[in-house]
């Protein structure tokens, strides 16, 4: 198993990968972003009930185009490995006359501290773009310490676990299609910490399957 130092993935993101894959806004993304919107719209905002949700924090912003989506339910704070997301995300969301909370930089897991109490984690095309399953359970755990009412994500569908590990900043497929998760890999790392699954769905648009889920925190 390979250990991804986190300071590398970072400065990869934010320098070496195109803006057109940390999902930056502009008139040449209008279509792709026409599509995702009301995809998140469908899957995800539609099946969460945001009357208990006060701060959401969408996890992997790029260019702001979920945080949009959410800027007007709740509260929302953001965080990116790419500080040039951070800050088109910002520009994004204030041309629009909104303002986020707050806006983390991460570099590495273990010293990221979110100030804010946190009742929803969102996180669309962000996972398929992990190292390895070892990050995402990494990210699991991080999630998890949070201690939202509510995770909702999209991931990438395979029937087992594959990801390109090992050559993960070779090429642009290695990075961008990065990870696949099993549904069952996705649904054991929430429910077994009670956790349950209000929505989930599996797209296959004919070039890749993807997953939404949305869980919800149990309450003895």
């Amino acid at each position: 198993m390979i250990s991804i130092d986190e300071k590398k993935l970072s400065e990869f993101w934010d320098k070496a990968v195109p803006d057109k894959f940390k999902h930056f806004v502009g008139s040449e993304y209008a279509e792709n972003i026409k599509k995702q919107n009301n995809e998140v719209k469908k899957h995800l905002l539609n099946n969460i009930n945001f009357d208990d949700i006060k701060i959401a924090l969408d996890w992997g912003c790029g260019g702001g185009v979920g945080a949009l989506s959410l800027v007007d339910k709740c509260g929302l704070i953001v965080v990116d490995l790419s500080k040039n997301s951070l800050q088109e995300c910002k520009n994004f969301l204030q041309s629009h006359g909104k303002e986020l909370i707050a806006q983390y930089h991460l570099v590495n897991l273990d010293d990221l501290y979110i100030q804010q109490k946190v009742d929803l984690i969102f996180s669309i095309s962000v996972i398929q773009h992990f190292p390895s399953y070892q990050y995402w359970r990494q990210m699991v755990e991080k999630w998890l310490s949070l201690n939202p009412k509510k995770i909702a994500i999209q991931t990438r569908h395979g029937d087992k676990n594959e990801c390109h590990e090992a050559t993960y900043f070779n090429n642009v497929e290695d990075y961008i299609l990065g990870l696949k998760l099993t549904t069952e890999e996705v649904r054991e790392s929430f429910e077994r910490f009670n956790y349950r699954t209000i929505y989930h769905y599996l797209d296959d648009d004919g070039y890749s399957m993807y997953e939404y889920f949305v869980f919800e925190k149990q309450y003895e």
